[in-house]
């Protein structure tokens, strides 16, 4: 590689990745928004998994949407119950759950 390649690299390398990091931030600005648009969002790229569906629901809870919220938590509930979901995530999703059916 001649120098004025190796320069031009040099040059060119931090402006791509800001360019990249720009483009990244715009994209999840929107996400961002609310707990309800950040948590909607986390059940749509992981719906198998119970954390952000329980988290779904408590911010759903906290809005005044009490069936929905009721809904994602019982929902969760049935996701903590999988075999590939960890103990320690299983036990804190039901007391979760429960405690928020009274």
């Amino acid at each position: 590689m001649s120098g004025g390649m190796i320069r031009k690299a040099i040059v060119l390398l931090p402006l791509l990745l800001t360019a990249w990091y720009a483009d990244q931030t715009h994209a999840y600005v929107q996400v961002w928004q609310t707990n309800l648009t950040l948590w909607a969002h986390a059940v749509s790229e992981v719906p198998h998994k119970p954390r952000p569906a329980m988290n779904y629901g408590l911010t759903l809870l906290h809005a005044g949407d009490a069936e929905a919220g009721t809904r994602y938590m019982w929902h969760a509930y049935t996701l903590a119950q999988a075999p590939h979901v960890p103990s320690w995530d299983r036990q804190r999703t039901t007391r979760y759950v429960v405690a928020q059916s009274r």
